[in-house]
């Protein structure tokens, strides 16, 4: 694979992390976590913060710099990301209650003011498996998100219906990770991104 940029996005327990990690190594790219490392710090902070407005913009301003160096980076490199701008417009969208389209319309956001990778993938969940997993995963140590997709089955679904309806719009690949081992979830992701 020669200079191309794919990004992995999934609700919590998708397996977008370990899968799209184990993707990079098979395919020798770079393997990127959103946020980037240099946000590390500032992220603590924002996290303690519950301002919802004031979470989403630090996450959508990281989500730039991403973009910049996705471009920046591809023309030395492959690049598989886990996680990029959608999981914001998702995520927030849902905490405060409104579409997706209607967030991008309030801040003024569009998807061209991204860079666009040369393909995405979205790992979805049933909500049996998902629980299993996060609760697996990080036993009682659990994110908001991870108490929200564990005891919210309309926050589940509506994370999940945001992931759908943003991959329809950017043609992403959608592969439901259910019933799928580990190996079956990474060897279809290979072929996809050799197929770029």
């Amino acid at each position: 694979m020669q200079n191309k940029v794919i990004v992995f996005e999934g609700i919590d327990g998708s397996g977008k992390s370990t899968v799209s990690e184990l993707v990079a190594k098979i395919v020798f790219a770079r393997f990127v976590d959103s946020p980037l490392p240099e946000f590390k710090k500032t992220r603590k902070i924002i996290n303690e913060s519950n301002n919802l407005e004031e979470k989403f913009l630090f996450y959508l301003s990281t989500n730039r710099v991403l973009s910049d160096y996705l471009k920046k980076e591809v023309r030395h490199t492959s690049i598989v990301c886990a996680r990029y701008y959608p999981s914001s417009l998702v995520d927030y969208s849902t905490r405060m209650g409104i579409g997706v389209d209607e967030l991008m319309a309030k801040y003024a956001v569009s998807h061209n003011q991204f860079y666009q990778p040369h393909a995405g993938i979205l790992l979805t969940v049933s909500s049996e498996e998902q629980r299993r997993r996060i609760l697996f995963r990080n036993g009682e140590n659990l994110t908001d998100s991870d108490k929200n997709c564990v005891l919210d089955d309309s926050y589940r679904s509506n994370i999940n219906l945001k992931y759908l309806f943003i991959a329809k719009q950017l043609n992403w690949r959608v592969i439901d990770t259910t019933q799928k081992g580990l190996n079956e979830i990474v060897s279809e992701c290979v072929k996809i991104v050799k197929g770029v």
